[in-house]
């Protein structure tokens, strides 16, 4: 029917901006969770200020040889004052000295700005899952989609019945069926009390009114045990 089709229609559109509007929100909510998390880092850090070290002046140390090559090393221990500086000198001979002098503290370079990682999912998502509520939604759209359904399946077997008719229903058929098997043991047992003898004009009339009965009972158990659809006048 042209007003089932038009129903069909709308919930289907329904259903879809719905689940659009749900997507929307959903990534406007990563979107301000992302710049949160990215807000709560640069604040950590904020405190943190850039330093700049000179390079540390050259400490005395024994007169340079002429012609030596002056190669000078620092090491840099857990505390700066611990630090040293070595001198290692190589003369033509090929011979080393090497000379520890108290050197000043390496300078520590500044902490860099971490650069936050990407946001981590939450706990309760996992990719690829459909949210719930987008589960509970579709589902309640599924049962008024076959709601529809059901009520147009219906109209359309209430359209087949004729005019001034009615549908019997499958317990009515059982029910009539049982009614009439228990009137016809019935009427068989009073068919089989009357006497054979005595054909008086009361007992042919009385015979043949249970053998009529008996009659229309078989046809209507016939018309009551058919498997199609039985329509019945109203009263």
């Amino acid at each position: 029917m042209p007003y089932n089709a038009d129903s069909l229609n709308r919930l289907q559109i329904r259903e879809q901006q719905e689940l659009n509007r749900q997507r929307k929100v959903q990534e406007e909510a990563d979107k301000r969770q992302h710049a949160g998390a990215v807000a709560r880092t640069k604040a950590q850090y904020r405190h943190i200020k850039a330093q700049v070290f000179a390079p540390p002046t050259e400490a005395p140390s024994v007169e340079k040889a002429k012609g030596d090559v002056q190669i000078r090393v620092y090491l840099r221990e857990c505390d700066g004052e611990a630090a040293q500086a070595f001198t290692y000198r190589e003369g033509k001979s090929l011979t080393s000295q090497v000379e520890a002098t108290p050197g000043r503290p390496v300078p520590v370079a500044p902490a860099r700005e971490e650069v936050p990682a990407a946001r981590a999912p939450s706990p309760s998502f996992t990719p690829g899952q459909v949210p719930k509520y987008l589960q509970k939604r579709k589902a309640e759209l599924l049962a008024e989609k076959q709601s529809i359904e059901d009520e147009a399946q219906r109209q359309r077997e209430l359209a087949k019945i004729p005019p001034g008719c009615r549908l019997v229903s499958e317990q009515e058929k059982l029910e009539t069926m049982d009614n009439l098997a228990a009137r016809q043991k019935e009427l068989e047992m009073q068919l089989s009390k009357i006497p054979i003898r005595f054909d008086t004009n009361a007992i042919k009339m009385r015979r043949r009114n249970i053998e009529e009965e008996l009659a229309q009972i078989e046809a209507d158990k016939l018309k009551y045990n058919f498997k199609k659809p039985l329509y019945l006048p109203i009263n």
